[in-house]
């Protein structure tokens, strides 16, 4: 669950909480068996195989941030390129973008399955993504 602020020009703060998440039995085991099926997927397999290259070759004190947007990895990523293992900004920057287009792949290819995990609780979540918690694979 999160919260929302909304701010009106007179100050008034209206807080919107958003209703409880929950999948229904039926949405559950239909998101369970579409991840599975899913994480067999070329398309997956190869998102994990860039994702977990593009991960190992990152500096071990990542600071998240600097994955949120084109402009503040390319500046972290410079100023911390010697501490990677990456041979060039221009490599970094490539393998991170081929990632982000990958998973933007994957999610539109299996948009009905984000969905329902979009709506699942913490619990359903951690169930549903299993394939990605393997624990013979670093996590994503």
């Amino acid at each position: 669950m999160f919260a929302v602020t909304i701010s009106n020009a007179q100050s008034n703060d209206i807080e919107y909480m958003s209703p409880v998440k929950d999948l229904s039995q039926d949405e559950y085991l239909k998101a369970i068996d579409g991840y599975l099926k899913m994480s067999f997927t070329p398309s997956y397999k190869e998102y994990r195989s860039k994702t977990f290259s593009f991960l190992g070759k990152l500096p071990k004190n990542l600071n998240s941030e600097a994955l949120f947007t084109d402009d503040a990895f390319e500046k972290w990523i410079t100023e911390k390129l010697k501490f990677s293992k990456f041979k060039s900004v221009e490599e970094a920057v490539k393998l991170r973008k081929l990632c982000i287009d990958l998973k933007f792949k994957l999610i539109r290819d299996n948009f009905d399955i984000y969905k329902l995990l979009g709506r699942a609780t913490p619990k359903q979540v951690i169930e549903i993504i299993k394939p990605d918690l393997r624990p013979d694979e670093p996590r994503i």
